[in-house]
């Protein structure tokens, strides 16, 4: 609705007789106006339609039709304040007045002007603008007034002569007869409009007034009415307070009851099933239309069931007392569940027994966990009885430390003398050298830094005063969120093999030490040794090439000659053995195809015509490895490919190749010889042992290159096959990776 709408649209107020309308004083002013302005509406229609009679009378058609030009807007007024507009529908009928007046001023003396206009004007506008309305009574006055001034300094002409120098005989009857006409239904409109007004605003004030006393009379019963409904509204309003708080709590005990896993029945206050939820159906497979009416025993229980939680069940129910059981119970197709359930009897307000609700739960499966646990602490504790081992646990919520009685003997304590503060006596049972650390480990594991501690310590026993040694594993444990629930800990004794083991460790350092001192004496016997042997090898070779010797002689001078060089080998492979046993790793980056190639030269005088020897090497051939170690032990393998070819045969060879693969030099030598009987093969890398008899060895070769690949941190394997040859698998880091 607009602007103009709401400021002069007024409300309508329904007056039916008989019916009292509960309205301000103000509305009941507005309305007064209302009917003043609808009798100010048939005054003005009635005094448009007499003057266009007198008119027509008169013969005065132009007048007429001035005369009828209000009937339109008298109209249209009356329309406006049927539509709800009475404000503007006011404004519109007045200004007819001013209109009709203006008409009758031309024709008319002052005083009559006066009666004709300013009177209807004034009256009309005090009468009917009340209340709310009643500014715009005070707008129509003035505008009146204003328009009275107008019409009295105004000269009045017919035509273009002033109405007082009339010399025309018919003008001034005519002028005469309007002016009484005019004057007179002026005055007879005016006084019939005031003396109507006046009666309609005596009757409209004395209906007002006894209106005002039905209605103060119906305001005392209405506000009498109104505190008592207000008392009424404030005890109801509490009331469906607590009806809502109700509805509330059963709709979440609904809500619980259909949505839970624990199966619910309710029954009557004699036990009979009036309603159980869909969680018990999926437990025991009794649906609402099985249970309703029965009471459970008649269909959960077994006829032939007798357990003691039936009777402790039957005595509480009995006793109407709320009763927690684990029972035996049958499901639908006759399979046995362990039953959980609750029974909580309800009371009404007279303490009158209405229902009894039953929570229940299979915990089948939870019962045969319990169990299995129970047979498995029953089996551990045995074991830990007799194997020795302490257990012994510290809850962190109570603070307290449990140990088990093998554990209190471990200790040569007494469990009474002891059991007070366990943690005391531990503490102070522990060697002092190892407090620091044990204790340590302990802020460690409950910090969260450690989970599990594997430690050894030394205690003092109770009983004796005897050091003792004990081996410890203790853990934490924790919840989903990291906090500490408990530690855990075992403890074995474990002095004798400690004692052991420091007997052997004494032990192993003389040994070593020994061994030092014979690698010392060995390398320096060999030495030794060996000058003066190389004398005699140079002597024997110098006298065997003389020409005068005896053929005897020069058979023994080399029967001779071949003794000193197998001792001459066996010494420089003792020498060997003992410079990998004594020296340090040096790695270095050489090529090894040149070290075999170096190592293929001084053979070939050795072997026969046509004697292969092949390299097959994928990549490149540089390797990162100690250079001399890797020297002597090609030069063994290659040698012993030589030494134990099989002459007269076609096509001999041996083959060195090398391949690297995830992270690893793959070396290998092969040949086509002699071969290794299977029976031998287990015993190749043993010292002193000689497989073959058709060569001359000392039975150290093959056991110095096992050494040495495994200083190297790698292995050496073996395939062979006697009669078709060997071959021997070097496998070491790539040094060059990490170098």
């Amino acid at each position: 609705m607009s602007y103009f709408d709401n400021r002069l649209k007024a409300p309508k107020i329904n007056t039916l007789p008989g019916k009292v309308t509960d309205y301000s004083e103000v509305d009941i002013l507005v309305q007064k106006g209302n009917v003043l302005h609808l009798l100010l509406l048939l005054l003005l229609f009635v005094y448009c339609i007499v003057f266009a009679i007198i008119n027509y009378v008169l013969g005065h058609s132009t007048e007429v039709i001035l005369t009828l030009v209000p009937l339109p807007f008298v109209i249209l007024s009356y329309i406006l304040y049927k539509k709800g507009y009475s404000v503007l529908s006011k404004f519109i009928n007045l200004f007819q007045i001013t209109t009709v007046v203006g008409m009758l001023s031309m024709v008319s003396t002052p005083v009559t002007g006066v009666l004709a206009f300013y009177i209807p004007v004034l009256l009309g506008a005090q009468l009917t603008f009340h209340g709310k309305e009643r500014k715009y009574a005070h707008i129509l006055t003035v505008y009146a007034l204003i328009a009275l001034v107008f019409f009295l300094t105004t000269d009045i002409k017919i035509g273009d002569q002033p109405i007082l120098k009339l010399n025309n005989p018919q003008d001034l009857v005519r002028l005469h007869t309007e002016w009484f006409f005019n004057f007179f239904g002026a005055a007879l409109a005016t006084t019939f409009e005031i003396i109507f007004i006046l009666s309609v605003s005596n009757k409209i004030q004395q209906d007002l007034f006894d209106k005002s006393d039905l209605v103060n009379k119906k305001n005392t019963e209405l506000n009498s009415a109104l505190q008592t409904n207000i008392e009424s509204s404030e005890l109801i309003s509490r009331q469906l307070d607590l009806i809502k708080k109700s509805e509330q709590e059963l709709t979440k005990l609904s809500l619980i009851a259909t949505k839970t896993n624990t199966g619910v029945i309710i029954t009557d206050a004699h036990g009979r099933v009036e309603w159980v939820n869909d969680a018990f159906t999926k437990i025991s497979g009794h649906t609402m239309e099985d249970a309703k009416g029965k009471k459970p025993k008649e269909f959960l229980q077994a006829k032939d069931l007798n357990h003691p939680s039936q009777q402790i069940l039957h005595d509480k129910l009995s006793r109407k007392e709320f009763v927690e059981v684990i029972i035996p119970n049958l499901k639908k197709n006759g399979e046995v569940f362990i039953n959980q359930l609750e029974v909580n009897p309800v009371f009404d307000e007279k303490g009158a027994l209405i229902n009894f609700v039953s929570l229940q739960r299979d915990v089948t499966a939870e019962k045969e966990q319990q169990n299995e646990i129970l047979r498995i602490n029953k089996r551990f504790d045995h074991i830990t009885t007799h194997s020795g081992i302490g257990i012994w646990v510290w809850e962190i919520a109570t603070n307290k430390v449990i140990w088990n009685d093998i554990l209190i003997g471990l200790y040569g304590a007494v469990r009474s003398e002891v059991e007070n503060d366990l943690y005391l006596f531990w503490r102070d049972s522990v060697h002092t050298e190892d407090r620091e650390q044990v204790f340590a480990n302990i802020e460690k594991l409950v910090s969260g830094e450690l989970s599990i501690v594997n430690d050894e310590m030394r205690i003092i026993r109770k009983d004796n005063g005897e050091l003792r040694y004990l081996k410890s594993l203790t853990f934490a444990e924790r919840d989903e969120k990291g906090n500490l629930i408990q530690l855990l800990g075992s403890a074995i004794d474990v002095t004798e093999q400690r004692l052991l083991q420091n007997s052997l460790s004494q032990k192993n350092e003389e040994l070593l030490k020994a061994n030092g001192e014979l690698d010392k004496f060995v390398y320096s016997v060999s030495h030794d040794l060996r000058s003066p042997l190389l004398s005699i090898k140079g002597l024997l070779s110098l006298v065997v090439a003389m020409p005068e010797l005896d053929a005897k002689v020069s058979e023994y001078l080399g029967m001779a000659q071949k003794s000193v060089g197998r001792l001459d080998e066996t010494i420089a492979e003792i020498l060997e053995y003992s410079r990998n046993s004594r020296l340090n790793l040096n790695f270095e980056t050489f090529d090894v195809k040149e070290m075999v190639l170096q190592i293929f030269e001084s053979h070939k005088f050795i072997v026969e015509e046509g004697f292969d020897f092949k390299i097959d090497i994928s990549g490149d051939s540089n390797i990162h490895s100690d250079r001399a170690r890797m020297h002597t032990l090609f030069r063994n393998l290659i040698g012993n490919a030589v030494k134990y070819r099989r002459p007269g045969e076609d096509n001999q060879y041996v083959q060195f190749s090398l391949k690297r693969i995830n992270g690893k030099i793959i070396m290998s030598v092969k040949d086509n010889g002699e071969g290794i009987p299977e029976y031998v093969k287990p015993k190749v890398f043993e010292m002193f042992y000689r497989g073959s008899t058709t060569g001359a060895g000392t039975g150290l070769g093959l056991y110095i290159c096992k050494q040495i690949v495994e200083k190297l941190d790698g292995n050496l394997d073996l395939e062979s096959e006697e009669k078709k040859g060997a071959s021997f698998k070097v496998i070491v880091p790539d040094s060059s990776i990490t170098k």
